[in-house]
Order: C-alpha cells, then sequence, then structure tokens
C-alpha cells in the first residue's frame, strides 16, 4: 500500500470495481459536478465515453490528486459502496469515516439521503455551490440569471442583459457600456475579427485610445439557456480572477459589459497572436527561434509559479495548451482564458484527526 497513493496508482481490479459502482445509475455525475466541481461541458463530454468513471479518474489523476482524497470525497458523498475497493488503499485513520458513516446510515430515513440523478446534477451546476466548498471561484447562478433577465422576444435568439452590474462580485474592473464597443469594433466589423469560439468572437478594438481585444459573448440558436449560462458563469468567473491575480505573465483584463446585446470582456491587445499561431506559422509568420522559445517556457513557468502559490489554496488553471499563451509585441507570454480555472485543495485540507 505505501507505493500506492495516487488515483493513477489504482490497481486494475480494484479500479475496475469503482468504476462498475459508480457508473451504475451516473453516480459518477454527482462526484463529478459536484464534490469535483467539474463543469457541465466536461460532464457531457464524459457521457460520451464507455466507462465515464474510468476516464473521470484518468481526468482527476492528472492533477495529482490522491486515492485518499477521492475517500474523503466519497464519505461526503456517503457512497460508501463505493469507498470499499479504496479501503485497502488509504491509510487507518481514514477508515473511520467509512465504518462511521455506514453505522450512521443506517439510522438515516431514505428521505435523508443523497441520490441525485442527472436533473439534480444540472439544477447543482446551475444553483448554490455545496455549502462544504468554499471555493470563490463559483460563479452563483444569481449572476447569471439577472444577465437572463429580460422581457421575451421570439423573433430573436439574443438575449438583452439586465444593465444591472455584477452582483457582488467585487470586482474594482470598470464597466464599459455596449455602444462604445460597437464604436471601438467600427460597427462589429468582421475584418476586425480575431477569432471565433464556442464562447463567440474576438474582436480587435480601438477602445480609450488604446488597441484592444474584446471578446463578444454570443448565444447562438443551437444554444440551450443551461448552456448559456455556462457561459456566462465562466465569464464572471474569469472576471475574478483576472480582477484578483494581476501578473507580467497573466492576460490583463481592462473591463466589462454586460449592459447590451451581449456580454464583452475587454482584455489588452497581444499583438502576436497566441502560441499556437505562431508554431503554427499561420498567416505566414516567421518561425519562432529557439531563444525566444526559451523565454516563452519560462515565462509561463512563472506565471503558473505564481497562480499555484498566490493564495491560500493554489489556483489550477486546467486548460493551458498553446492557444491560451497569447504573445505580446515583445513576444511576452500572457495566460488566457480561465474560464476553468478553479481553486485546488489545502495541503491539510484532506486531513483527518484521530
Amino acid at each position: 500500500m505505501d507505493n500506492i497513493k495516487y488515483i493513477y496508482h489504482l490497481p486494475f481490479s480494484e479500479r475496475s470495481e469503482f468504476c462498475k459502482i459508480m457508473n451504475q445509475n451516473d453516480k459518477w455525475e454527482e462526484l463529478a459536478g459536484i464534490w469535483m466541481q467539474y463543469d457541465v461541458l466536461t460532464i457531457q463530454s464524459l457521457r460520451k465515453e464507455k466507462n465515464p468513471t474510468d476516464e473521470l479518474l484518468t481526468l482527476w489523476g492528472h492533477f495529482n490528486h490522491t486515492i485518499a482524497e477521492l475517500f474523503v470525497l466519497l464519505s461526503r458523498m456517503q457512497h460508501y459502496q463505493a469507498m470499499v475497493p479504496l479501503l485497502p488503499f488509504v491509510e487507518q485513520k481514514f477508515h473511520r469515516l467509512f465504518y462511521n458513516g455506514e453505522a450512521n446510515l443506517q439510522n438515516m430515513s431514505r428521505k435523508q439521503l443523497v441520490n441525485k440523478n442527472t436533473k439534480d446534477l444540472k439544477i447543482a451546476q446551475l444553483g448554490i455551490s455545496p455549502s462544504n466548498s468554499n471555493n470563490l471561484l463559483v460563479a452563483t447562478p444569481a449572476a447569471a440569471a439577472i444577465f437572463l433577465q429580460s422581457p421575451q422576444n421570439t423573433g430573436s435568439n439574443e438575449k438583452k442583459i439586465n444593465e444591472s452590474p455584477l452582483p457582488k462580485t467585487e470586482t474594482t474592473l470598470p464597466q464599459a457600456s455596449y455602444s462604445e464597443l460597437a464604436i471601438a469594433t467600427d460597427g462589429w466589423n468582421q475584418h476586425n475579427i480575431l477569432g471565433k469560439g464556442g464562447f463567440g468572437i474576438v474582436y480587435k478594438g480601438f477602445w480609450k485610445n488604446t488597441d484592444v481585444a474584446i471578446k463578444k459573448i454570443r448565444q447562438k440558436g443551437s444554444d440551450s439557456d443551461e448552456s448559456y449560462i455556462l457561459q456566462l458563469q465562466q465569464s464572471l468567473k474569469e472576471i475574478k480572477i483576472l480582477n484578483s491575480r494581476t501578473h507580467e505573465n497573466i492576460l490583463p483584463l481592462y473591463a466589462y459589459s454586460f449592459g447590451g446585446e451581449a456580454p464583452c470582456l475587454i482584455y489588452q491587445l497581444m499583438k502576436n497572436g497566441s502560441l499556437e499561431d505562431r508554431l503554427l506559422l499561420r498567416q505566414k509568420t516567421k518561425a519562432l527561434t529557439w531563444m525566444q522559445r526559451h523565454e516563452i517556457a519560462k515565462g509561463i513557468a512563472r506565471g503558473l509559479q505564481y497562480l499555484h502559490t498566490i493564495g491560500d489554496k493554489p489556483l489550477i488553471h486546467g486548460d493551458i495548451k498553446s492557444a491560451n499563451i497569447l504573445l505580446d509585441k515583445n513576444f511576452e507570454p500572457r495566460i488566457g482564458d480561465f474560464g476553468l480555472a478553479r481553486e485546488g485543495l489545502e495541503k491539510d485540507s484532506m486531513k483527518v484527526n484521530n
């Protein structure tokens, strides 16, 4: 057992047994959404897998989570059957979580048991964060709901966003009007488009005598309200993070706009595009020199080290890739797109007192 600590160390037979238990009645969805705090898009992606629990373990294992951490989450989830395969691989002091919980379970009425199904999970994802969590990065549905408060407009899928600023986000960022951003982008001219994605469109603009990149979040006709709310939640999360974690290797956010046809975020313009663009030599750009690559790698490492150490809990970006590394005019890297970021666990958060 001494050599079996992390999720990826779990032996095949016990891992298979655990997956079998959690796949039954899709209990893995509660584990992923409520307790591991993965977003709806990640859960929807896992649903497509033949063995979603195994894929979930692989994904969670990438962050070096331990079997003991999983054991504690299952205890909080009150899924004692799933704890059984893990018992041999956690320290003795953790065992009381199983035995005490199993005894208490027998005295509880059926109405007190947590039995979340898929609909419950969706509600929870759009609802208040679990009381056991201190994750300040989870955007509350109250904020997202305000964005959707508007008269029904059956002739358009666009949603008018309420004029209220972000409720209780404690952001010091200025709020820009939608109309001035329209002017900054020459009426959202397609020639100013820098890129497109599932979230919407990024435009180049000239705002306050400054070159900027403006992310315009749009609801496509095929998007559900739930999907749109998720995009808004991720935008709120990004505002909170970029407003509270400023660093020379993190993309600066200048302002936001939630008062027009679509929510917008205003960033510093990264004139050399993304690292992905440069590596793929898009638009016939010159290849990066080895010295430039070395400096870019160091800058990314500095930014990540800052995120992982600046607060009481590490901030895990969750989506580091070349497309999310932006390069300024001097090829200094800036980490962007914090929509999937989440707080990690404190070093002692999984301790059990003897």
